[in-house]
């Protein structure tokens, strides 16, 4: 871990694949949270949101932290929009809750 704090020391994809071991273990469980209490949608939204921002701008700043940076920045801009139709139309949550099991992988 100290070695960010030199920044030519530090790997670009080691980094990025331990956020998303990270983020994503937390979002799975937000999803559980939510899918088996049906509470804490908001949570899971921001979360989801919040990760999408980020892994966006480190894979546009670092592309060479993944192998298809072009699919990646599509899939999280794509999925980005696509999770606002929940957000505004509350009947649909679960949709995006089971949507987001894909993630489990």
């Amino acid at each position: 871990m100290f070695k960010l704090v030199h920044p030519r020391s530090w790997d670009p994809v080691v980094l990025h694949d331990w956020f998303n071991l990270v983020v994503i273990a937390i979002l799975n469980v937000e999803n559980m949270t939510y899918l088996a209490t049906g509470k804490g949608f908001e949570l899971f939204f921001t979360s989801a949101m919040v990760y999408f921002l980020l892994d966006t701008i480190f894979v546009g700043v670092y592309p060479q932290s993944v192998k298809s940076p072009v699919v990646i920045l599509s899939h999280h801009i794509c999925t980005a929009l696509y999770m606002l139709i929940p957000y505004t139309h509350p009947q649909y949550q679960w949709c995006m809750a089971y949507c987001m099991l894909v993630e489990i992988n």
